[in-house]
C-alpha cells in the first residue's frame, strides 16, 4: 500500500515513521518527512556484537538538488528550535513502505525518488536516488555522522577529527569514539570535503518522553554527481571488511527476492502476507550461539525470553518456519540455569538476567506447539534433559524464592523482585505487585506439568522418576486452583493468590491464559462467565486493556516523563499481543463457528488501519491509551503484537479484514 501526497503538512508526515532491519539488530529508521523524531532514527545502526551494542554511525544525509550545478535547493527536512528547515517534505508526492521504503519527490520539472534498505547479515546501509523525470540535474549529499549508543545523544565534540583515507569509490572514515573502520561509498560522484558540526536538532518524541531531545552531528564533506533521467546513484554505509560484495543494484535484486520469498502462498496477496514480511525483522542472529533469536521490539528492546516464547508461535510456527523456530528455542536452551530460561539479555552484551517467572513456563508451550505443528519429536526429544532439568529446579525451589506451594501451585517473589510480565520497578517502588501465586503463571505451571507428561506418555524419551512428581503436583494443584482463584459470585479469577493476606481481585487480562493456553483450567460454562468480564471491562479495538477502567488506580492514557509512563504502563493501558488469547479463549468457549470468525475478522479492522496508515508504516505497535483511542505508544514494532496477529488471521483462515 502507497501514501500520496498533494499538500503534505509537516505534522502528518513526521508522525509517520519507517524501519528496516538487517537480521543481525542492526536498523535504519526515520520518518516520512526526513525529519527524525526519536533518537532511535539514523542510516545505520549496527550490532557490534548481534544482537546487542548497537551503534549509530551514520545519522542521515543533507540533500541538495539543482539544474546546473550552481544554484541549489535543499530538500531534506530537520526540525530545530522553534522552526523546520529546510523544508524538503513540501516536494513530498508519494511514501511507499513495502517491499522497501521509497520516498517520492516532485518540484517541477524534475521528479526524483529516494529508496533505503541495509544489506541482510551485514552491518551496511544502502540509499538510492533515481532520476524519475525527463530532466536531468545534479545532486548534492552531505552525510551526517554520529559515533554513539543507540539509547544516547551525540553533542559537540571539539577533539573528533574523523580522519579518512581516499578509496577507488569512496572513502574509508576512522570512527572517534568506538575506533572501527566506517565506509562510505559512491560509485559514482565527486567527493568535496567541507568538515562542520550541524547543532541542535530537535526529536519532538524524545522531549514527550521526558528525555533530552538535542542532538550535534558530524560533517565530512559532501558527493556532488548529475544524474540524466532514469539514472540511478548510490550511496554505501558499511563497518564490515567487506563493505560491497556485489554492485548496490545487485543487491537490491537479492535483497527484494528475500523479501519476496518471506510469506508462504497461503497468506495470499492481503494483510496477512506484509505482516509475515515484516515478521521476519524481528529474527535475528546471536553471536553468543550462531543461532537464531528474536528481538522483543524496535527501536530499543533486545532479545526477552518471555517475548520470544510468546511470539514465536505466531512469527514462525503459523508460519511454518520450523526451522527458524527450532534455531531460536536451541539460543534458549542453551542458557537454561538453576532451571531458568532468562528475562533478557542486556544491550551492552553482558550476561543475561533471569528474573522472570514464567518465560521458562512459555517454554514447555513453544515447544509443544512445535511439535503439533511440525509433527517432528527431535526438538522435544533433544531438550528432554533441560526439561526434566527445569521441572526439578522448581520442585526444589530456585532463584526469587520460585517453588512449589503445599498445593501445588508456582509461587514466587518477594520486596522488589518483579517477575512478571507487569514488571515495571519505579526505583524501590514496585508498581504491580504480584509475589505469591499470580493467575496466568499458575495456567503456565500448569500446562507445563500437562505437556512434560504429554511428553513422557506419547513421545520416546527416556524414563524418569521426575514424572511421578510431576502427576503428583499436577493432582494436587487441580484440588486447589479453583479454590484459590475462582470468584463463584462475580464469575471471573482472582489476579494474585498470595501466600498470605488477602487475594488480589483487581480485573486484569492475566486470566485469559486460564482459557487460551493448550490445557485449559476452565470448562467453557465458567469460560464464557469469565469472558462477558472481560469483554466489558478490557477489551478494546486495539487490544485489551490491563486494568478495569473501573478500578481507581486505572491509567487511561500513556505519555509524559518516565516516570509517568511506567506508571500507567501496565495499569489501564492496552496490549495488542493479548488479543490472540482473548479469542483463542473465545474460540475454546464458544466454538469455532462461521460466527465467532466473522466476528474476530471485524475487530481487527482498526489494526489493520494502524499497520497502513498511522504511526510506523507497516509495523504494529506495543501499546495504545486505555482510555480514548489515540496513536500507538510505547515500541513502535513489537515482536508479540506482529506475532498476536499473524495468531488471529490464522484463525480466520488468513482472511482481509479489509
Amino acid at each position: 500500500m502507497s501514501l500520496s501526497f498533494r499538500r503534505p503538512e509537516f505534522a502528518e508526515v513526521s508522525s509517520l515513521e519507517w524501519l528496516v532491519t538487517n537480521g543481525l539488530g542492526g536498523f535504519a529508521a526515520g520518518t516520512v518527512s526526513g525529519a527524525f523524531t526519536r533518537r532511535y532514527h539514523g542510516l545505520l545502526f549496527a550490532a557490534l556484537d548481534p544482537p546487542a551494542r548497537r551503534q549509530l554511525y551514520v545519522s542521515k544525509i543533507e540533500e541538495s538538488l539543482s539544474a546546473d550545478g550552481q544554484r541549489w535547493f535543499e530538500w531534506s527536512a530537520n526540525q530545530y528550535p522553534g522552526t523546520v528547515f529546510p523544508e524538503g517534505f513540501r516536494y513530498l508526492t508519494g511514501f511507499q513502505r513495502l517491499p522497501l521504503p521509497k520516498a517520492s519527490y516532485r518540484r517541477e520539472p524534475f521528479l526524483w525518488s529516494k529508496t533505503v534498505w541495509m544489506v541482510h547479515g551485514a552491518n551496511t546501509a544502502i540509499v538510492e536516488y533515481a532520476n524519475e523525470g525527463k530532466m536531468p540535474f545534479f545532486l548534492k549529499l552531505q552525510p551526517l555522522f554520529a559515533d554513539r549508543d543507540y539509547h544516547s545523544l551525540q553533542q559537540f565534540r571539539a577533539d573528533w577529527k574523523w580522519p579518512y583515507e581516499l578509496l577507488e569509490n569512496g572513502l574509508r572514515l576512522q570512527t572517534p569514539g568506538s575506533d572501527r573502520s566506517l565506509h562510505w561509498l559512491f560509485p559514482k560522484g565527486e567527493f568535496a570535503e567541507d568538515r562542520q558540526w550541524y547543532y541542535r536538532f530537535e526529536y519532538a518524541k524524545e522531549r514527550y518522553r521526558g528525555l533530552d531531545f538535542r542532538e550535534d552531528t558530524y560533517c565530512l564533506g559532501h558527493v556532488t554527481q548529475r544524474l540524466a533521467p532514469g539514472e540511478r546513484i548510490y550511496q554505501i554505509f558499511s563497518i564490515e571488511d567487506e563493505p560491497l560484495p556485489a554492485h548496490p543494484v545487485e543487491l537490491k535484486k537479492q535483497e527484494l527476492k528475500r523479501i519476496q520469498g518471506l510469506a508462504p502462498a497461503y497468506t495470499g496477496h492481503s494483510w496477512a502476507r506484509d505482516l509475515a514480511v515484516v515478521a521476519d525483522q524481528f529474527v535475528v542472529q546471536r553471536a553468543s550461539t550462531g543461532k537464531a533469536t528474536l528481538l522483543a521490539g524496535y527501536p530499543w528492546f533486545t532479545d526477552w525470553g518471555r517475548d520470544t516464547m510468546i511470539a514465536l508461535r505466531g512469527l514462525c510456527l503459523c508460519l511454518e518456519k520450523f526451522d527458524t523456530a527450532r534455531s531460536i528455542l536451541e539460543t534458549f536452551l542453551g542458557y537454561v540455569d538453576r532451571g531458568m530460561l532468562p528475562n533478557r539479555f542486556p544491550d551492552q552484551g553482558e550476561k543475561p538476567e533471569y528474573n522472570t517467572i514464567d518465560a521458562t513456563l512459555w517454554l514447555f508451550v513453544a515447544l509443544y506447539e512445535h511439535f503439533r505443528r511440525s509433527g517432528d519429536p527431535a526438538l522435544i526429544q533433544e531438550a528432554f534433559p533441560k526439561l526434566v532439568e527445569i521441572l526439578e529446579a522448581h520442585f526444589r525451589g530456585t532463584r526469587y524464592d520460585i517453588k512449589v506451594t503445599a498445593e501445588g501451585l508456582l509461587s514466587g517473589g518477594s520486596s522488589l523482585d518483579q517477575l512478571t510480565w507487569m514488571d515495571v520497578r519505579v526505583g524501590d517502588e514496585v508498581v504491580t505487585p504480584r509475589h505469591g501465586c499470580p493467575v496466568e503463571i499458575n495456567a503456565l505451571w500448569y500446562n507445563a506439568l500437562r505437556i512434560f507428561e504429554w511428553i513422557c506418555e506419547t513421545l520416546p524419551v527416556p524414563q524418569t522418576k521426575t514424572l511421578d512428581a510431576c502427576r503428583r503436583y499436577r493432582l494436587t494443584f487441580e484440588q486447589h486452583f479453583r479454590l484459590r482463584f475462582w470468584r463463584e459470585e462475580e464469575g471471573y479469577l482472582n489476579d494474585v493468590a498470595p501466600l498470605e493476606g488477602a487475594v488480589d481481585a483487581r480485573i486484569r487480562p492475566n486470566q485469559l491464559y486460564a482459557l487460551s493456553l493448550p490445557f485449559p483450567l476452565l470448562n467453557p460454562l465458567d469460560g464464557a462467565r469469565l469472558l462477558a468480564v472481560v469483554e466489558r471491562q478490557l477489551l478494546t479495538e486495539y487490544g485489551l486493556r490491563t486494568l478495569s477502567p473501573d478500578d481507581p488506580d486505572f491509567e487511561g492514557q500513556y505519555g509524559g516523563d518516565a516516570w509517568t509512563r511506567d506508571v500507567a504502563y501496565h495499569q489501564g493501558t492496552v496490549w495488542v499481543f493479548l488479543l490472540s488469547e482473548y479469542w483463542k479463549a473465545y474460540r475454546y468457549v464458544h466454538g469455532d463457528t462461521p460466527e465467532f470468525r466473522q466476528r474476530l475478522l471485524r475487530s481487527l479492522r482498526k489494526l489493520r488501519s494502524h499497520f497502513y496508515e498511522a504511526d510506523a508504516l507497516c509495523a504494529v505497535s506495543e501499546i495504545f491509551d486505555g482510555g480514548e483511542p489515540g496513536p500507538g505508544r510505547g515500541a513502535v514494532q513489537q515482536a508479540w503484537s506482529v506475532g498476536a496477529l499473524l495468531e488471529c488471521l490464522e484463525m480466520v483462515g488468513w482472511k482481509d479484514p479489509a
